[in-house]
């Protein structure tokens, strides 16, 4: 009923018309347009070294301690 009457009374706008998005639907934490992760991480993905990461610190300095 409510489509009639907003076809009658031509009072829709274009948010009546966009498609609700997909984590809209799956109830999926978003962080704007990226699903959020919250699981937690296993013990070999924290052991996991990142190679930039290895790099980037082998040519750090530290500033305080």
């Amino acid at each position: 009923m409510a489509l009639v009457d907003k076809i009658i009374t031509r009072s829709w706008s274009w948010a009546d018309w966009r498609v609700a998005p997909a984590h809209a639907i799956n109830n999926e934490p978003m962080i704007g347009e990226y699903r959020a992760d919250y699981s937690r991480l296993t013990p070999a993905e924290i052991a996991h070294e990142d190679p930039e990461l290895v790099e980037l610190y082998a040519n750090s300095v530290p500033v305080s301690r």
